[in-house]
């Protein structure tokens, strides 16, 4: 088992090396925006972290300012595009799905639209070579918000279960309390707290745990 955090920031190096030298052993940084570009500050993100011995990963924040496939397709070939012409280490690739009130969030209005259009992120990202290393952020009530509760796309693909669920009073690391959804029949991660305690990091870094790596 292991625990890690996610970081939407740049975070310093000591920070890191702390993080690393305190039983943390992976990050996941925010490698798309929400505003629908990438993130400037990824690549170095994912550098420094992998530097300090940190498991590196990403996590594509989607923009759904329109419904064309295409658009959602271009989006993902832009996010790696950046990631690899910079050298910036990662495994996993984790789809951001969750409600979002903006310009470029999921819009409730058609469901399997938007079950659509991941379906043509992940379908982007398997053509780019990430076939076994995409995964889907998103929680049951979430994801029945924004794709429909009756899609499966994500777990029909292979794509793995990153979930949110808290505060809980022991923020626990574990996955009691997970119910399944989207065709998943078990979780491959928990954000079990909205921040990190350790290293100056605070509210900058979400706590993760997951068996698995």
């Amino acid at each position: 088992a292991a625990l890690g955090f996610d970081v939407r920031e740049p975070i310093p190096a000591e920070h890191l090396a702390c993080l690393a030298r305190s039983n943390y052993s992976f990050l996941v940084a925010r490698s798309h925006r929400s505003i629908g570009d990438v993130d400037p500050n990824a690549a170095a993100t994912l550098k420094a972290a992998h530097a300090a011995g940190l498991k590196t990963h990403a996590y594509h924040f989607p923009c759904i300012k329109s419904w064309d496939l295409g658009y959602a397709a271009a989006q993902v070939a832009a996010d790696v595009k950046n990631l690899v012409s910079n050298g910036a280490p990662f495994d996993y690739l984790f789809f951001d799905v969750e409600p979002f009130r903006g310009s470029c969030g999921w819009p409730e209005s058609d469901k399997p639209a938007g079950c659509r259009f991941l379906g043509a992120m992940i379908k982007a990202g398997q053509q780019l070579g990430l076939d076994g290393r995409l995964g889907v952020y998103a929680s049951k009530n979430g994801w029945a918000e924004t794709v429909g509760a009756n899609c499966t796309v994500g777990a029909d693909n292979g794509l793995v279960n990153w979930y949110a669920e808290w505060p809980r009073p022991e923020h626990a690391p574990n996955f009691d309390g997970w119910e399944a959804f989207g065709g998943w029949v078990t979780p491959f991660m928990h954000q079990f707290n909205d921040s990190t305690p350790l290293c100056g990091m605070g509210d900058s870094a979400d706590n993760n745990w997951t068996p698995y790596w």
